[in-house]
């Protein structure tokens, strides 16, 4: 038995370095086989990896793609919208938008942020920002006066920079007169020997004219105007103290071209809440209608003189200089406009009723005042009311008055509207009640300027 066991020890002893030999060897084996396996496992999910990478790549492209277009888009808006709100800017120059005023020198441009109509949130958060401007300077609409709702031929917003404004316009005009004339004599109580001239003279006016602006500065306009006009007149006349009594009723008309009007008008300051805009005008008048010595006369009734057709101009050049005030107190825009006519004399070659040479007739000049206020009603509508006194002097003839002639005081009160149709279209309409004896009974005015 013992030495069974001692034979089993030592062949034990003798396969134990070989079972050694070959356990080292397959471990280096095995080992390489697991780190092999775990290199390609590690491989799999870098390649896996790098696929979710490309792939969050190619969506992030996509995302800046689209982000890419919309923000195309949303400059393309924005590039409208700008052009839009200057585009309305410059219908706001023109009109417009803003507030009234009144008088036959008065102009206008651009609206202060005090007398601009409020726009909604909405609006505002959706339109551009404004353009940057140079250092120092102020922007254009800050340093432009207000614009007010024109009621006279005059009276506009100063165009913008090379822009036009075409404006067609429609007048009518009504007047009446009574007159009462003694040629005699009168005794106490009431003996009247002589001759009594009742008259009365009914006048209605139409004038069409077509009107251009342009704006050769920021500051400068120039304007020109053609009008065409159609008068009609109706006289009845009732001589009394003499064998016929009945009345009779005279009625005449003209019609064509009128007198042609030039302007420029210049903006002096830039003025603020608490300093007054000032613009300076100057517009003159030609003699392209038919003037009151051209027409023909004659005698119906003793000692009544009347034309056989109406004259469609005044005959004469005239000058009309004027200096207008604006001054912005939110929400309404104060205004006033002093101007001064000059009709310059000339030698009339025609003769009158007895066929004596007229000669050297210089018309009555005349001076004007206005002044008003203005208020904005909403974003599109304005409303104006204002007071014109024209003071007409008097007429004279190689040198010395016109037997008969007088002093003329003509007052109206001015009520105007003015809405806007369009980014570049407004209507304006004025209401003209006159207030003393010579002035018109009524004026209506309907004026569409359109800014290209």
């Amino acid at each position: 038995m013992n030495k069974n066991r001692m034979s089993d020890r030592r062949i034990a002893w003798a396969i134990l370095p070989a079972m050694l030999t070959l356990v080292g060897l397959a471990g280096p084996r095995d080992a390489t086989a697991a780190e092999q396996g775990t290199s390609a496992s590690a491989l799999d999910d870098l390649l896996r990896q790098v696929e979710r990478q490309e792939r969050v790549l190619r969506e992030q492209q996509a995302r800046i793609d689209e982000q890419a277009r919309e923000l195309r888009q949303t400059r393309d808006e924005l590039e409208r919208a700008l052009a839009a709100e200057r585009t309305d800017r410059e219908v706001l120059e023109m009109r417009g938008a803003g507030t009234a005023g009144a008088g036959s020198g008065q102009a206008a441009a651009t609206q202060p942020e005090a007398a601009r109509p409020r726009v909604t949130a909405q609006a505002d958060s959706a339109a551009p920002a404004e353009p940057p401007t140079t250092a120092g300077q102020a922007p254009e609409s800050a340093s432009r006066p207000p614009p007010v709702a024109p009621l006279e031929d005059a009276q506009s917003a100063l165009t913008p920079r090379g822009k036009w404004v075409l404006e067609p316009s429609l007048e009518f005009a009504t007047a009446s007169n009574d007159r009462v004339a003694l040629v005699g004599f009168t005794f106490p109580p009431a003996l009247t020997i002589g001759l009594i001239d009742v008259r009365r003279v009914n006048r209605e006016f139409f004038l069409a004219a077509l009107s251009a602006r342009y704006g050769l500065t920021r500051r400068m306009e120039l304007e020109f105007k053609v009008p065409y006009v159609y008068r009609s007149e109706s006289t009845t006349a009732r001589p009394l103290a003499t064998p016929s009594a009945a009345d009779s009723v005279f009625d005449n008309d003209g019609s064509g071209l009128g007198d042609v009007e030039l302007g420029l008008r210049y903006q002096l300051n830039v003025g603020s809440a608490t300093r007054p805009f000032y613009v300076a005008s100057l517009r003159l008048k030609t003699t392209t209608g038919k003037g009151p010595f051209e027409v023909d006369t004659y005698n119906p009734l003793p000692g009544a003189t009347l034309q056989r057709e109406l004259p469609t101009g005044t005959g004469f050049y005239a000058l009309q200089p004027a200096i207008t005030a604006l001054l912005p107190s939110d929400p309404a825009v104060f205004f006033g406009t002093l101007s001064y006519t000059w009709n310059i004399k000339d030698d009339v070659d025609e003769r009158d009723a007895s066929g004596n040479r007229i000669g050297e007739y210089d018309p009555g000049d005349a001076f004007n005042f206005n002044f008003g206020i203005g208020l904005a009603l909403n974003e599109r509508s304005s409303f104006s009311v204002g007071y014109e006194h024209n003071v007409v002097f008097e007429d004279k003839l190689n040198g010395e008055e016109v037997p008969l002639s007088q002093r003329f005081h003509i007052g109206r009160i001015l009520f105007g509207y003015s809405y806007q149709l369009s980014r570049r279209a407004n209507f304006n309409l004025t209401l003209g009640a006159g207030i003393t004896d010579d002035a018109p009974d009524v004026t209506l005015t309907a004026r569409l300027p359109i800014l290209f």
